[in-house]
């Protein structure tokens, strides 16, 4: 019995040694110069637009049919310099979910495609300080991952 309680005491110890230090953190030195993205992780030429809420009305005129403007001239204005070439919604309409799509808010997220060479923060910058759009970001990669549900 006395052999088990050791064991226990050891492997306890063990578990808590490895806690502690798998939340050490490590310092990571401070950048200089412009951020550079890693090549990866977002998708080239793919913008996400979130509207404000008070262009719904112009957007629903779209559809869900991809188009080459939105309909919203200071926004068209950008995105003809930006060389957008189609403009549609991240989410498609669906009469079965629509309400609840409103509802959350995802009708107004629409995805802009552009050049591959397009200088996607500078896009996005320029993007965001439109009062139509609320927020402008890079198009992220998401990678599956492959473990099955329990293993390690």
């Amino acid at each position: 019995m006395r052999i088990k309680y050791m064991k226990f005491k050891i492997m306890a110890v063990a578990a808590a040694c490895a806690l502690a230090f798998s939340c050490a953190k490590e310092e990571v030195p401070a950048e200089t110069g412009p951020a550079v993205r890693p090549a990866g992780d977002f998708r080239p030429g793919e913008l996400l637009i979130k509207f404000a809420p008070e262009m719904s009305g112009i957007l629903d005129k779209l559809g869900s049919v991809p188009a080459t403007r939105s309909g919203i001239p200071s926004t068209d204005e950008v995105l003809e310099m930006l060389g957008a070439c189609r403009i549609s919604r991240v989410f498609p309409v669906d009469s079965r979910t629509e309400a609840r799509t409103r509802e959350a808010g995802l009708h107004l997220w629409y995805l802009v495609e552009v050049p591959e060479e397009t200088d996607l923060d500078e896009a996005c910058e320029r993007l965001s300080k439109l009062g139509e759009v609320s927020k402008a970001q890079c198009n992220r990669l998401i990678y599956k991952n492959h473990r099955k549900a329990g293993a390690f």
